[in-house]
């Protein structure tokens, strides 16, 4: 493994404060129009049809949600996020390379 879980974990939590995109920008719509919490958990839904509630009302009810605020407290929604890990991968990558 490239990075142990504890360095994952100790660096996830650097990042902690910043935005979940998953949280505030991406609606996980079912194939049944039923709307759930997150793409990367299996939890209960927000709402069984996205048609019934607001996009407002989708992000509120995931800010007050354990599993987010969980998510966010340890850092672990910037794993999640291609955009940071793809980076932070690639730099780890860079320095595994260069100590060969």
């Amino acid at each position: 493994m490239l990075v142990s879980l504890d360095d994952m974990l100790k660096n996830a939590k650097k990042e902690k404060d910043k935005n979940c995109l998953l949280k505030r920008i991406v609606p996980v719509i079912n194939w049944d129009l039923s709307v759930m919490q997150c793409c990367n958990y299996t939890y209960r839904k927000l709402a069984d049809n996205y048609l019934d509630i607001t996009f407002e009302e989708v992000i509120k009810l995931r800010e007050n949600h354990p599993l987010c605020k969980t998510c966010q407290k340890y850092g672990l929604h910037r794993y999640f996020n291609p955009l940071y890990y793809s980076d932070y991968i690639d730099n780890l990558l860079k320095v595994e390379i260069k100590n060969e």
